[in-house]
């Protein structure tokens, strides 16, 4: 792809709070390297600043004019976020266990039907070599 990295911007709004809170997350496509937080809060600033957004971070609380309802919101919506990434990066950590589980069953399972297969091949021998044994004592 001519030496470009494809990103998709992921822009996080929590229900049930102020509409224009929101956070950004940056992620990697095409085998890209993941950005920086500092990338993400400057193309969170760019769109902020656009749209009127209010970051999550530290700092946002401290912005002049904010009525005390705002400031509570906002640490609110700051602590559902961080439970909610905690939530989804434990959620991806068990999806993946259970994708790699499930490519070890899919293996073992290969590996039984061969198995199986070998089995049924051998106990098939078998039979034939009854088969012309018994023969042979007929003959």
């Amino acid at each position: 792809s001519g030496g470009t990295v494809v990103h998709d911007l992921e822009f996080q709004f929590l229900p049930g709070v102020l509409e224009n809170i929101v956070e950004c997350r940056i992620l990697a496509r095409e085998g890209g390297e993941l950005t920086s937080e500092a990338r993400e809060k400057e193309l969170l600033g760019v769109f902020g600043k656009a749209l009127g957004w209010l970051p999550l971070d530290s700092r946002t609380a401290t912005i002049p004019g904010l009525t005390n309802e705002e400031k509570g919101i906002i640490e609110t919506s700051a602590v559902e976020l961080k439970y909610r990434e905690q939530f989804e990066g434990e959620m991806e950590k068990a999806d993946k266990e259970i994708r790699k589980q499930m490519q070890q069953d899919r293996q073992k399972i290969e590996e039984l039907k061969k198995t199986i297969n070998q089995l049924l091949d051998s106990i098939s021998l078998q039979e034939d070599r009854r088969y012309d044994e018994f023969r042979e004592l007929r003959s």
